[in-house]
């Protein structure tokens, strides 16, 4: 199937005619994107200060983790609080964190501590995002899923 004619089936354009789920599908995007270029960054600056798989492996699991940790409160939080205002908490929070990342970064102050550190703020993005969606699960798994195929560049 062409990608002219996927975006013309019904499937895809019937939901993008809402505006409101257009303009949270293109930030998602865009948000996705981001999250997905910081993982690599962190990964790859992981292998330039280490050269070691053992702390690419510390970072992955300062990365996945939390969701462990603050899945089940966030989930019964996210019913209590308002969504808009923690996906906003959530997206200013990790816009911090990549303030961090460059500055410590390009000012070369970045070491392997403050880089498990700061890897451990990015669950923070799919908590944020599935707070928001309100047990809309199958539209936050489409958005997500539609662009696995092209991998993290997607």
């Amino acid at each position: 199937m062409s990608l002219a004619s996927l975006l013309s089936s019904r499937m895809i354009a019937l939901p993008l005619r809402n505006a409101n789920f257009g303009l949270y599908s293109a930030g998602s995007a865009v948000s996705l994107i981001g999250m997905w270029m910081q993982r690599i960054a962190i990964g790859w600056l992981t292998w330039e200060m280490t050269k070691s798989g053992l702390w690419l492996g510390i970072i992955a699991f300062a990365d996945f983790f939390p969701v462990l940790l603050i899945g089940p409160i966030a989930g019964a939080a996210a019913d209590r609080w308002d969504r808009l205002r923690v996906v906003k908490t959530s997206q200013t929070i990790l816009l911090v964190q990549a303030t961090l990342l460059f500055a410590l970064t390009a000012s070369g102050h970045m070491n392997i501590g403050l880089l498990v550190a700061l890897a451990a703020f990015l669950p923070l993005e799919r908590i944020g995002r599935r707070a928001y969606l309100d047990g809309s699960a199958g539209t936050f798994d489409w958005n997500r899923s539609s662009r696995a195929p092209a991998g993290p560049a997607s």
